[in-house]
């Protein structure tokens, strides 16, 4: 078994020998990928309030992807046979998402016989923490736009979907489609959920005074207050994952707390404008170097 890890993750105790009894007991072991839960709390406390809320994010997101392993893509930290490693080809060194490029290269590969399996239990990496307080924002903002650069997938994927028939078309479809889906709603859903509903009106004075524009107003005002409720899932995540230091007083913790009620503001600054950049990069030939994350 080969597992591959980023050099600041901490495994879970019983990692390994969870591992090795799935490995033992699945049929399609050789086809297998076992993906754990990533974590980023390992410095939670010790990161800007922005950078926090989007590593709490993220590791939500990650939950909620092992809920609907039909939708999981390795990602990060993972554990397969060698066989299947050597088999395939083993990584691209000249992709910036090897993790990602490995699955769809394997995929393709296993006739789309690959089984990633969700591993229910979490490794505990670290969030970007540079030396100053600018630094680490924008380390921050330069890890969610390499992690947008796996949009380079989508010609990967689309190039080599027609050549390969043995795998059922459904199948195929479905894959490719939640490709598609999560990079386009990554960059546009949440500027649209926004501005979408103002927009016409800015543009159109007339419109803006009809009865449809104060419909759509208001249901984009209530939309946007509904997805308000998910920060109290980000909440329970801090909360049972990561606790707050002890020494803390009660203000400090309720504070805290707080603060993941920024995320709409932050998630716009550090998610979705990087991921913008990366396919507008993309898009005109201005491609990435790898920059590792600093994580002091």
């Amino acid at each position: 078994m080969v597992t591959d890890l980023d050099s600041d993750f901490r495994l879970h105790p019983q990692y390994f020998a969870y591992i090795t009894l799935q490995f033992c007991t699945a049929e399609d072991r050789l086809v297998s990928v076992w993906q754990p839960v990533p974590v980023f709390l390992n410095n939670i406390w010790r990161v800007p309030t922005a950078v926090r809320v989007m590593a709490t994010a993220a590791t939500q997101w990650q939950m909620f992807l092992h809920q609907n392993p039909h939708r999981l893509v390795m990602f990060s930290s993972y554990s397969m046979s060698l066989d299947l490693l050597a088999s395939v080809g083993y990584w691209d060194s000249d992709v910036i998402p090897e993790d990602s490029r490995f699955f769809w290269k394997a995929f393709f590969h296993s006739g789309g016989k690959l089984n990633t399996r969700p591993a229910f239990l979490p490794v505990y990496g670290d969030a970007p923490r540079a030396r100053t307080y600018t630094a680490t924002h924008k380390s921050q903002y330069n890890q969610i736009k390499r992690w947008a650069w796996g949009a380079t997938d989508i010609p990967y994927v689309t190039s080599r979907m027609l050549s390969h028939p043995e795998i059922p078309w459904r199948l195929r479809a479905r894959r490719f489609s939640n490709l598609i889906f999560n990079h386009l709603t990554w960059a546009t859903l949440p500027i649209l959920l926004f501005f979408g509903g103002a927009l016409p009106a800015f543009i159109d004075l007339d419109y803006s005074l009809s009865t449809t524009s104060t419909f759509l107003g208001s249901l984009s005002a209530s939309i946007l207050t509904i997805t308000l409720l998910n920060t109290l899932l980000l909440v329970q995540v801090d909360y049972r994952i990561c606790p707050k230091p002890k020494e803390w007083p009660w203000w400090r913790r309720r504070w805290a707390e707080l603060q993941l009620f920024t995320y709409p503001v932050v998630g716009l600054a550090l998610s979705v404008i990087p991921a913008l950049e990366a396919q507008t990069r993309l898009m005109f030939g201005a491609y990435l170097e790898y920059h590792v994350t600093e994580k002091g």
